[in-house]
């Protein structure tokens, strides 16, 4: 997919993402190229270097990976699952219920379109149990959520982080 109409299509449903979320916390969209067996150091990569360019003080200078990303377990989650936290992130913050992104329907749109652009066959994962519930960390801050998809030689990853 990478270099066609449809990677094009992902980046220009993507761009606008990234940046405040919540209660001065931050989102990041990423989409490049990549498979499901180099998913898991490939987004542990992506969040190392968001978190060493947001919060310099937060990691150790110098520290690898390791020490800059829990690496929390993800789960497999179903297309249903992934749009609906995808929906429920963008449209709500982390802390505070209100401070979402966009509307719910907006987000909703969104979290559908991302979905039938990357296809049917699309395997997904995050480190959070269900929408506004419990997750396991993958940053340093108080509260995150990450969702990926992978399909056809794509990674997306989407990643929030908030403070309360």
């Amino acid at each position: 997919m990478d270099g066609t109409p449809e990677l094009a299509r992902i980046r220009s449903l993507l761009k606008d993402l990234p940046g405040e979320a919540g209660n001065g916390g931050q989102m990041y969209a990423w989409v490049d190229p990549g498979d499901a067996d180099s998913m898991p150091e490939h987004v542990w990569g992506l969040i190392a270097g968001a978190m060493r360019s947001c919060c310099p003080g937060l990691i150790p200078a110098g520290a690898g990976v390791s020490d800059a990303v829990h690496k929390p377990p993800l789960a497999e989650v179903d297309e249903a699952a992934a749009t609906e936290l995808l929906s429920w992130l963008l449209s709500t913050g982390l802390v505070y219920a209100d401070q979402g992104k966009y509307a719910r329907s907006r987000a909703r749109d969104l979290s559908t379109a991302l979905a039938r652009l990357l296809g049917s066959g699309t395997h997904w994962w995050t480190n959070t149990s269900a929408p506004g519930s419990g997750w396991y960390p993958a940053t340093h801050h108080t509260f995150d959520a990450l969702v990926v998809g992978v399909s056809d030689g794509v990674i997306v990853t989407i990643l929030v982080w908030d403070e309360d």
